[in-house]
């Protein structure tokens, strides 16, 4: 779904259609106005009322800001430029629209790529598509582990592993959620020998638990779990701006480079 906006820059008057890939993303957006090279920046985002489905006739809004330009109300521009936070998209140029020309839209057009590639995107915004419900309170997760709050963490688990003292349960615990969180978008087969490691692990300390408890006692955990932490604060700096990266990943894919860019760096 697109939905178009019109702006004017407040230099020379360049009227510019905005042709915008509708997402719960923050988009950036950055370009030259095409007549005097003024400088235009901002930002959109689709903003959804969750909750409020039944009660609202349009549930979202749309959140445009943007500077040295202004929005206008909806009419023929002479430019347009495609806008999207996670999509390639054509670069800005003359508006061809009103001579009935089709252009794709940018979803459009990701959905022609070759399957393999279609197939690895689709898991990437499958990814997306649970960042704000699950992100959030992983990283209270990580953190609190980090900073070894480990009362507070043990009432958050979903994973337990009681068969350890506190500490090693709930690192255990944390990392197996960050695993769960991340093995939608690594690729298909990457878990299959971890998966057999930890089934294997799991037989063992259900069949030998208190022999494995004998072992957890005497075992120094100490820099294991120092180790873990540190390892759990670093995937999730990286996890905190990988969403930023997917609009490059799939600009790679395209050997046009001339007409398709990305949203930012238009």
């Amino acid at each position: 779904m697109v939905n178009n906006f019109s702006i004017s820059c407040n230099v020379c008057g360049c009227k510019i259609r905005l042709r915008y890939q509708v997402s719960e993303i923050l988009c950036p957006i950055k370009f030259q106005c095409p007549e005097c090279k003024t400088e235009i920046t901002g930002s959109i985002q689709t903003i959804w009322h969750y909750g409020k489905e039944q009660i609202e006739e349009l549930p979202w809004h749309y959140d445009l800001k943007i500077k040295n330009a202004s929005e206008i109300k909806y009419e023929t521009c002479k430019y347009v430029l495609e806008v999207s936070p996670d999509l390639s998209t054509n670069k800005i140029a003359l508006d061809n629209s009103v001579s009935g020309e089709y252009i794709p839209t940018p979803f459009m057009r990701q959905a022609i790529v070759p399957n393999g590639v279609l197939d690895q995107n689709t898991r990437f915004y499958n990814f997306l598509g649970i960042w704000e419900r699950e992100w959030e309170n992983l990283k209270i997760k990580i953190d609190l582990c980090y900073n070894e709050k480990f009362d507070l963490l043990l009432t958050r688990l979903t994973e337990n592993y009681d068969c350890f003292p506190d500490d090693i349960n709930c690192i255990m615990s944390v990392h197996q959620d960050l695993i769960k969180f991340c093995v939608k978008i690594l690729p298909k087969n990457i878990m299959k020998e971890y998966t057999k490691m930890s089934n294997k692990l799991t037989k063992i300390i259900t069949a030998q638990s208190n022999a494995f408890n004998d072992f957890s006692r005497l075992y120094n955990f100490d820099y294991t779990k120092q180790i873990e932490r540190k390892a759990l604060q670093l995937i999730k700096s990286f996890l905190d701006i990988y969403p930023k990266f997917l609009p490059v990943f799939n600009t790679l894919k395209f050997d046009d480079y001339e007409d398709l860019g990305i949203s930012t760096l238009t």
